[in-house]
């Protein structure tokens, strides 16, 4: 969890922020290995601290905006279950 918010947000030392086309690509590996779902349907299983975590990934997932779209509402409004599942609890 650590390394992929650290490759979302930059490091936690106060280092360079990461370059735009890595955090593409992240991102895009998030989506295409359908981890977004993973976390949440794993949220039970982990950790307060790393529930911390995935809300702060999911949260920067979703202010993410490439033009005019937000690929990670994209995602979520394609897999309902998401939704579903945050909805239940």
């Amino acid at each position: 969890m650590s390394a992929l918010k650290d490759g979302l947000f930059g490091p936690r030392d106060g280092g360079s922020e990461p370059a735009i086309s890595d955090v593409s690509q992240l991102c895009s590996g998030i989506y295409s290995q359908e981890l977004l779902c993973l976390m949440i349907n794993n949220l039970s299983r982990v950790t307060f601290e790393d529930r911390k975590e995935i809300v702060a990934i999911f949260n920067n997932l979703l202010r993410r905006q490439v033009g005019t779209k937000y690929p990670a509402v994209d995602h979520i409004v394609q897999r309902p279950g998401i939704l579903f599942k945050l909805i239940e609890g």
